[in-house]
């Protein structure tokens, strides 16, 4: 069981590094202007006009 768990805390730390890669890659990309955010209100507005 022991080594059961440390496997399993190895998994989430390489977890937490993936998305903190994964966070500053978005991160460049919004403040070069790659990619553009919108407002949650206009999020929800997109997702109803699929979803009809």
């Amino acid at each position: 069981m022991g080594s059961a768990f440390t496997c399993r805390l190895d998994e989430e730390d390489g977890f937490e590094q993936a998305w903190a890669v994964e966070a500053e890659r978005r991160l460049r990309e919004i403040e070069t202007g790659v990619v553009q955010t919108i407002s949650l209100a206009e999020a929800l507005a997109q997702i109803r006009v699929i979803l009809r």
